[in-house]
């Protein structure tokens, strides 16, 4: 009898792991996301709040040609707008 030269491997392959986002991640909105938590009827509404000529101008981030916020940006703009 022929012996087989063919060794088996002991590899597992396993399920990839999506990480759960930790404190120190914030979550990345669009204008659809931030329009819906400042209850916002448009989203030109929130298009006219990023302009620079704003009187407290919306704190976004260019993406090469999207326009994206984070969560805690737009929460410490709404707190403080409380304030005033």
């Amino acid at each position: 009898m022929a012996q087989s030269s063919r060794k088996q491997s002991n590899i597992t392959v396993l399920n990839p792991v999506t990480p759960e986002p930790s404190a120190d991640q914030d979550e990345v909105w669009n204008h659809e996301d931030v329009r819906k938590f400042l209850k916002l009827d448009d989203v030109s509404q929130v298009k006219e709040l990023t302009r620079k000529r704003a009187k407290r101008p919306l704190p976004r981030h260019s993406v090469g040609k999207h326009v994206r916020f984070t969560k805690s940006e737009v929460v410490a703009w709404f707190n403080a707008g409380l304030k005033e």
